[in-house]
């Protein structure tokens, strides 16, 4: 969400199809952000983890698909999570799904882990 307040002026948020606001980005934070996301405060407090990300377990360069994206370039590290949402939301396409396969990319997976 950091990138949000570096970008935006103003933040609109839309749940469940419906309008639930427009937050001035100098005048809001993150709480308020996500609270208007998804309806109810979050606490995060009971599920704060610590624990140290391991080795690079899969690097990704310069992944293309199309006019969709392009030079997308990413690291995943062991005990990392990582969650990838298609333009336009989370909900499954079929068609979307069947375009995104990559036109281009290099990849190097941690050879230990096959």
């Amino acid at each position: 969400m950091e990138e949000i307040f570096k970008i935006t002026d103003r933040i609109s948020v839309l749940r469940d199809g419906q309008y639930r606001g427009t937050l001035v980005t100098t005048e809001t934070n993150e709480d308020e952000i996500t609270q208007l996301m998804i309806g109810r405060k979050l606490d995060l407090s009971r599920n704060v983890s610590h624990h140290e990300l391991g080795d690079v377990a899969l690097e990704v360069r310069n992944l293309s698909c199309g006019s969709l994206f392009r030079n997308i370039s990413f690291e995943v590290r062991r005990g990392e999570v990582v969650g990838f949402l298609r333009p336009g939301g989370s909900r499954p396409d079929r068609n979307r799904r069947n375009a995104l396969r990559p036109s281009r990319a290099k990849r190097r997976a941690d050879p230990s882990r096959r």
